[in-house]
């Protein structure tokens, strides 16, 4: 067991580590995260596009919503995590309420694989999706409902999972909802 002294020495030298730059100022607090309503207007076993696979990019099949989101309440949480991560985005600050509707999605990909029939990796996607979304903001001063309609493409050297592609797409989508609501 160490001396008393021994432990008022320790406390004044851990003391002493305080950073000079601490302030007894309260640190502002970022904007609450809004809570999502989520929807999507197609069914998600509904075709949105081919796949063609190999070097030659043959068709091969066709991929459907749930390709891309595995449930409405998937979306959801999709979301309101890509929000956490944004926490400290000024767009986010007073919003009372916040609507997505997923309305269409388009697709013409390939699986570029080792093969020529499409026998390899058939995760990795490349071409273009085209998404709709409807959305709203309901603010303390006032509301905005818009469309956004826009088009992710990729080239084989960038090529990812149809979850990737969606993922891609809702950051871009709350991009332009960010800088909308300026």
């Amino acid at each position: 067991m160490l001396p008393i002294g021994a432990w008022i020495a320790a406390f004044v030298l851990l003391g002493a580590m305080v950073p000079a730059y601490a302030t007894t100022e309260p640190i502002a607090a970022p904007p609450a995260i809004p809570t999502v309503a989520a929807s999507i207007e197609f069914p998600l076993t509904a075709s949105v596009g081919p796949v063609r696979a190999g070097l030659l990019c043959m068709p091969n099949s066709k991929l459907h919503g749930r390709d891309f989101l595995r449930s409405q309440k998937d979306l959801a949480l999709l979301i309101q995590r890509m929000l956490s991560e944004r926490k400290a985005d000024p767009f986010l600050a007073g919003i009372n309420n916040f609507q997505i509707n997923f309305q269409m999605l388009r697709v013409k990909l390939c699986a570029r694989s080792w093969g020529v029939f499409g026998t390899g990796d058939t995760k990795a996607l490349s071409g273009r999706a085209e998404f709709t979304f409807a959305w709203s903001i309901d603010r303390d001063a006032a509301a905005k409902k818009t469309i956004s309609r826009f088009t992710i493409e990729l080239d084989k050297a960038h090529a990812v999972p149809a979850d990737e592609i969606m993922d891609a797409a809702l950051n871009r989508l709350l991009d332009q909802i960010a800088q909308s609501s300026h």
